[in-house]
Parts: structure tokens; sequence; C-alpha cells
């Protein structure tokens, strides 16, 4: 904020207000009704200014070290697989832990996949807000899956779409057909279903081959046993293991 104050004075536009004695002042309420200080927003502008951003890391290691009391400080317990393999089976299927469901399915995937993907958001409204994504991630793999997807497979994915269901019942054409209303050539054709459990797999696999033989996408559905796998893979750091595991749901759709 205070960057994009000193920004505005200097420029003295139409943020900015001048005193009776002279002085050129831009007001923070003003500053916040012009820069939501959203998700997207500190992404991009962290982006555009490195400085501003290293000046700030600077002056928490600065303030950090003068930190007399750190025991207060507390510490974030990083879980485990079995912490949160346990945290996924507690929650029961059905609407009302619903967003139980979403919370974790959003935090595990981020562990799991790691620096493949940037700038994680949820909810996020398209079409002007008539639809809306539970989970978006960009695409910033350098070297895995996601990167072949680009590059062998000529499949575009600069957003990965992530549609999350709680239910208690197997999902079918309805889920699968409103994760693919989201993929656009501009946002991407790739998107990852997750839900609780999987009766039929064969099935669904040929329910999302359906979606990709009519050119429209490339969807891999996962359950409840198919993240618990990945979670263990990323507690044994096999980056390598996860890479092939998305390979191969992959190949079930494309051979």
């Amino acid at each position: 904020m205070e960057f994009l104050r000193a920004e505005h004075e200097h420029a003295g536009d139409a943020l900015a207000s001048i005193l009776k004695n002279g002085r050129v002042v831009v007001r923070k309420k003003d500053l916040r009704e012009k820069y939501p200080m959203s998700t997207n927003f500190i992404y991009q502008f962290s982006k555009e200014h490195p400085a501003v951003l290293d000046k700030y890391k600077s002056e928490l290691r600065r303030t950090a070290i003068k930190q007399e009391t750190p025991a207060l400080q507390p510490n974030k317990k990083v879980l485990t697989a079995a912490d949160r393999i346990g945290i996924l089976s507690n929650i029961k299927t059905g609407n009302d832990d619903a967003n139980n469901y979403h919370k974790i399915s959003f935090d595990n995937l981020i562990h799991i996949l790691g620096v493949r993907v940037s700038n994680p958001d949820s909810e996020v409204e398209i079409n002007n807000g008539r639809k809306r994504i539970d989970i978006v991630f960009n695409n910033s793999d350098n070297h895995g899956f996601f990167k072949s997807l680009n590059q062998l497979h000529q499949i575009k994915c600069p957003k990965i779409f992530i549609e999350c269901k709680n239910y208690g019942k197997e999902i079918g054409n309805p889920e699968i057909d409103q994760l693919q209303g989201r993929f656009s050539d501009k946002r991407g054709l790739f998107g990852i279903l997750l839900c609780r459990s999987i009766a039929d797999r064969p099935k669904m696999v040929e329910r999302c081959k359906d979606v990709m033989n009519d050119r429209k996408g490339f969807i891999i559905v996962l359950d409840d046993s198919d993240i618990r796998e990945l979670l263990h893979f990323k507690d044994q750091q096999n980056e390598q293991a996860i890479d092939d595991f998305f390979s191969k749901k992959l190949d079930q759709l494309i051979m």
C-alpha cells in the first residue's frame, strides 16, 4: 500500500488530493477501493515489482531477529500423509461436510502437486459470474506430467481445473459434463474431478473418453484411494511416482 501511495502521489493523478498547504496526499481508503487485495492481485503485483517483495522479505527477517519472545510464535504442524488421510476419512459424504471436503482437497492438491502448479485459487468465477470452478491452478510445471501435457500431448492446459464432489453415490455424466463446461481454448482443456469413491472404474474411464473423443477436453477422475496413494508418494519424496501416476491415468484415456 505504501508503494502504491507513493506512485500515485508522484503521478498526481485522480487518486491524489492537494491539501491547503500544497502537500499532495493519497488516502488508503481510495487505494483499497482501487486495488482489492486479492490473491491474484498480490501475485501479479509481486511479479511486476520484485524489488518491493524483496524489501518486504528483508523487513520480515529483520523484525524476526529482533523478536524477543520467539516462544510465543506458534509452530504450524506439518501434516503427514497419515494426518491428511485421517482428516479425509473423517469427512462424511453429503452436503453438510462438502465445504470441509473442498478445503482438505484444496490443501492436499497444493501439497501433492508442489512446484508443478502456482497461484492456487478456489471458488473462481468465470463467464461474468455465470459459472464457478471449485479449484484452479496455473500450470507452472517445468519438467513433469503437466509440462508433457502441453509439449508431448499437445493438450492446452495453462490452467488446471478441479471440481470436488462429496457425494455418497457414484458420480456420472452430469458431473463430467459440468467440469467439461469449464474448459475453453483460452483457459485450457484439462481437469481433475475429485470424488469419494468409484465403484466402476472402467465405466468412469469410458465416460471421460466420450468427452475426449468429442474433442471437448481431457478429464481424470480421482477418488479417496487415489489421493491416499499420491499422499504416500509425497511423504516418500517420490516426485517421479507422482508424475507416473498421472501419466498412467492419462494413458487410460488415450490408449
